[in-house]
């Protein structure tokens, strides 16, 4: 499954890159919208059982983190040549392990953002900015899963290279907060990095 998304994934690259010689549009400012594909890294605390022999003592905070697929999406106006007003979607994609019975699902968490992209040249090569506050989710993909779902709040910020026109390379911070004592097979605040390679049309 991976492979093939990879290189469906390579594909569209490569037909994207064609475009983007014959496009005539160089200018960031007006409609934009663009996808990305990486990894990343969540760390995030669960509440696990503990016992004591066959007596159950209660449960116990423990830290843990998953290494996953990362993927974004975004669509949004350019201000200006410098500032990129979007709406973004940035999630990490893995397999969670139950802490309740050890099973695994797969699983994501992310955040559903406005964000804003500050470019701190008119035109690639350019460094860039980026930060977004929106609603931040923990779910479960696979339904007979028994992982709880949460949304909460998500804030993003993190720093990008756009290298030649359309193309960029991205690492961010995800912080959403969410989960709570009753969420017993989810976990809590995930603290995720990405770093991805994506395409921004304009």
């Amino acid at each position: 499954m991976i492979k093939k998304s990879f290189t469906i994934f390579v594909m569209v690259m490569v037909v994207l890159a064609a475009a983007s010689e014959l496009s005539a549009g160089t200018k960031r400012k007006g409609f934009v919208f663009g996808f990305g594909l990486g990894g990343g890294y969540s760390a995030y605390q669960v509440q696990v059982p503990k016992y004591s022999g066959w007596w159950y003592t209660g449960e116990e905070i423990e830290n843990r983190g998953n290494a996953g697929v990362a993927t974004d999406f975004k669509i949004g106006i350019g201000l200006s040549e410098h500032i990129v007003l979007l709406y973004t979607n940035k999630v990490l994609w893995f397999n969670f392990k139950d802490p309740r019975n050890d099973d695994y699902s797969l699983t994501d968490t992310g955040a559903s953002m406005f964000g804003i992209d500050y470019f701190f040249k008119t035109a690639a090569p350019s460094l860039y900015l980026l930060a977004g506050i929106g609603a931040g989710a923990w779910s479960s993909l696979m339904a007979e899963s028994d992982s709880q779902s949460w949304i909460g709040l998500g804030i993003c910020a993190g720093l990008g290279y756009e290298f030649s026109r359309h193309w960029t390379i991205e690492a961010s911070l995800l912080y959403s907060r969410g989960g709570g004592e009753d969420d017993l097979r989810s976990a809590r605040n995930p603290l995720s990095i990405m770093f991805m390679f994506n395409y921004l049309f304009y």
